[in-house]
């Protein structure tokens, strides 16, 4: 019910003492509550999406070290997908859907066989 009640008694001299907190104030209604919770519902698919899209940036960026780190012996046109793709990582990447994100992914998958889950 927001109330709580404190009470202390000095062990020495025997005083005491209660305090009564009501949390009448600021407190939140219940349509505030019930509007909360359809908020939550409403972007729950958003917040999902959007985890999901981080989750495979993250997968992505690993797949694109893990190659870098192997660069030596790579061709020509394999070292400039490379440097394509770690461009629009930097500069595009966070604008980019989570199909377009799993297409380039394909590209790292199909040259270098490294799978980006």
């Amino acid at each position: 019910n927001g109330i709580l009640n404190v009470s202390a008694r000095d062990q020495i001299t025997n005083a005491e003492a209660t305090a009564e907190i009501k949390a009448e104030k600021g407190r939140l209604t219940s349509d505030d509550i019930d509007k909360m919770i359809a908020d939550a519902e409403k972007y729950r698919v958003q917040d999902d999406e959007l985890n999901d899209k981080v989750a495979y940036k993250t997968s992505f960026e690993e797949a694109l070290f893990t190659v870098q780190s192997k660069h030596d012996g790579m061709k020509s046109n394999e070292v400039k997908e490379l440097a394509d793709l770690m461009d629009w990582l930097e500069l595009d990447s966070e604008s980019a859907s989570l199909d377009e994100m799993k297409k380039r992914g394909r590209v790292i998958e199909d040259t270098w066989g490294i799978i980006v889950a």
